[in-house]
């Protein structure tokens, strides 16, 4: 066993001079750490809490080679010794270079603590003297929206995810079409800021599944890392219709519901009834029949009344809850704002959840999860004003000298940070590339040619009156 003296604390790794490498990863044991592309030469990633390291680890860099018209992937294995670092500290960083590439770990003395106000809020500028973007640690802390969907199948699932997300579908790289394993995260490659987890409810001769979900549950709300923690939970149920005899729940469900206070405890959690347009079509339907006149106001207001009584009312009976977050859900076009009031449902409950949970520094959850939806662009904005605030603004008020940093340095640092709130699907990178910023770089020279022309506001971004 070694010393406690040879037990790295790493906060940082950044690669420079790294043109050619696509991506890299760091593997400590069995734990993989990715290093992002932050500019075309630079790659890096930052750890808080630090990662404390004993055993040799690796480095792996990778790229793509082209022989003839075939691409081939390659990669290089880096290895790297807790006894090879620390007699090499210039100050508080070890430098190694391989071929082109400078590796550059940031490591904290043993004499630091951990819980320094450098790693709460991360450094201010990279190694290679770029300012960082903030959303790197945000990432760090917690790269994805981790949500939970339960709800029996057919009641409409995938269309909520596939419409509040972005995509066209999520899988596991295991399960088969169809099916669902709560344990297992599923994923989607158009959308990498959100993880889902899916109950496929409690339906006849699946008596196991609740013990299942109690057990995932209180597994993700006492893990002690944020990023593996349940988010948000999302109760699925369509709307049931009593000309046809439908139940609003299953047994095993209504179970769940009367020890949810024990088993979910303060967990974000949203009540969603699917299918929304059937009712107001069977209430629109009587209207009709009745041969009476009404109004769309009419409608709405027996459809809410009947969605109190068969619906809310239930559910308040088995929770004893009488104040429950809820939405009634379409996915039809004429519905469309019924998904935006439940992202932004979420967003709040979520905020407010989470900021009572970390009351001494601000928590990454409310910035992810905004970052990992796609239809509500004014939460897009509020988290890119908060990230901007996270550290910069905190950073000028401590004292921070700026000095010394251009108009690009700063432009570039916005860049990097208004592009991965806004979590836009682009595999190439060409937002975060080199002959985009130059681009974003040479708008704004241009405005600055004839700094006192008057430009008219276009009539597409005047404000409503």
């Amino acid at each position: 066993m070694p010393e406690s003296s040879q037990i790295l604390r790493i906060s940082r790794i950044e690669l420079q001079n790294a043109g050619k490498v696509e991506s890299a990863q760091l593997t400590i044991g069995s734990s993989k750490y990715e290093v992002q592309k932050q500019q075309d030469n630079i790659l890096s990633a930052m750890f808080s809490p630090p990662l404390e390291v004993q055993e040799p680890f690796y480095l792996w860099l990778n790229w793509t080679v082209w022989l003839l018209w075939i691409r081939k992937w390659s990669r290089q294995k880096i290895s790297i010794d807790p006894s090879e670092v620390l007699p090499n500290l210039e100050g508080c960083q070890f430098r190694k270079v391989q071929g082109n590439v400078t590796i550059v770990l940031d490591i904290i003395p043993p004499a630091q603590p951990p819980d320094c106000p450098a790693t709460c809020y991360g450094p201010i500028l990279t190694h290679s003297g770029l300012l960082m973007p903030s959303t790197e640690e945000i990432l760090k802390q917690c790269p994805r929206f981790r949500i939970l969907v339960m709800g029996k199948t057919g009641v409409g699932k995938t269309s909520l995810i596939n419409g509040a997300f972005g995509i066209d579908n999520a899988r596991s790289e295991h399960d088969e079409p169809g099916e669902a394993n709560i344990d297992t995260p599923m994923f989607s490659e158009l959308n990498d800021r959100f993880v889902l987890h899916d109950s496929k409810g409690f339906e006849a001769g699946e008596d196991d599944n609740l013990s299942k979900v109690k057990a995932f549950i209180k597994h993700r709300k006492n893990h002690e890392d944020v990023k593996e923690q349940l988010h948000a939970v999302w109760l699925t149920f369509q709307v049931p219709l009593d000309m046809f005899g439908q139940r609003l729940m299953e047994v095993g469900m209504e179970e769940f519901l009367q020890e949810k206070s024990n088993t979910l405890g303060d967990i974000p959690t949203i009540f969603v009834f699917t299918k929304y347009d059937k009712l107001t079509e069977h209430v629109e339907r009587r209207w009709i029949l009745s041969r009476t006149n009404y109004t769309q106001t009419d409608v709405d207001l027996e459809a809410d009344q009947y969605l109190q009584q068969h619906c809310i009312q239930p559910i308040q009976d088995l929770t004893k809850q009488s104040d429950i977050p809820y939405i009634a859900v379409s996915s039809r076009t004429r519905y469309a704002g019924t998904l935006k009031r439940l992202t932004e449902l979420t967003h709040e409950k979520v905020s407010e959840y989470f900021t009572q949970q970390h009351e001494m520094w601000p928590s990454p959850v409310p910035a992810v999860t905004a970052m990992a939806q796609r239809v509500v662009p004014w939460l897009n904005i509020e988290e890119s004003i908060n990230v901007g605030k996270r550290k910069y603004w905190n950073a000028v008020f401590a004292g921070v000298d700026f000095s010394g940093y251009t108009i690009k340095d700063c432009l570039d640092v916005i860049h990097t940070d208004i592009v991965k709130v806004w979590n836009f699907y682009d595999p190439s990178g060409i937002l975060l590339g080199g002959d985009f910023r130059d681009f974003m770089m040479r708008v704004v020279d241009t405005l600055n040619e004839n700094p006192t022309k008057a430009i008219a506001p276009s009539n597409a971004f005047a404000m409503p009156k």
